[in-house]
């Protein structure tokens, strides 16, 4: 066998173990936090290109198109997610083969506080939280003027309440 032959074949076996090394992924996805209605992408890199991937939320595979935009580049692989509602939240995936990266997503509504127009925020007077999916606002020390219609606007929902504060009778002898 010549010195040429005996090259080509150390190359072309060279090759053929590179194509069956299993890609791995280079790193993990980040965890996101979103806004409703805005986009989120994930992204992920491959160790060799050429390969396929599925991407899933939790069990469920995602096809392109519509909201999803699936797109892979050498070892690039990328899902972008547009007009994110809050079912968006959850764990998504990228699998090759036996291996996977995953990601928590996490899309946010945003809550706006108001009494009768006026917005309001969290501070002395009012505090607000989230408990889980609850909002909630508690005014601690209430005041005659505080009574009025206090409402929550949450994405497509709204809910209203009016506050009626009872001054205390002190009586004098």
């Amino acid at each position: 066998m010549s010195f040429s032959s005996l090259l080509s074949c150390q190359i072309l076996e060279m090759a053929l173990a590179l194509l069956l090394v299993p890609a791995r992924f280079k790193g993990q996805m980040k965890n996101q936090q979103v806004t409703e209605g805005g986009k989120v992408l994930l992204s992920c890199e491959l160790s060799k290109p050429g390969c396929q991937v599925q991407w899933k939320k939790g069990t469920q595979s995602l096809k392109h198109g519509g909201r999803y935009q699936i797109m892979q580049r050498d070892t690039m692989c990328e899902l972008q997610i547009s007009d994110l509602v809050p079912e968006d939240s959850g764990e998504y995936s990228c699998d090759c083969g036996s291996e996977k990266t995953t990601a928590n997503v996490v899309v946010r509504v945003p809550v706006v506080w108001r009494k009768g127009t006026q917005v309001i925020h969290s501070g002395e007077k009012y505090h607000i939280k989230q408990v889980g999916s609850v909002f909630e606002l508690k005014i601690p020390d209430v005041k005659p003027e505080d009574a009025g219609v206090y409402s929550c606007d949450c994405g497509f929902s709204k809910t209203s309440s009016t506050i009626t504060v009872n001054g205390r009778n002190d009586i004098f002898c």
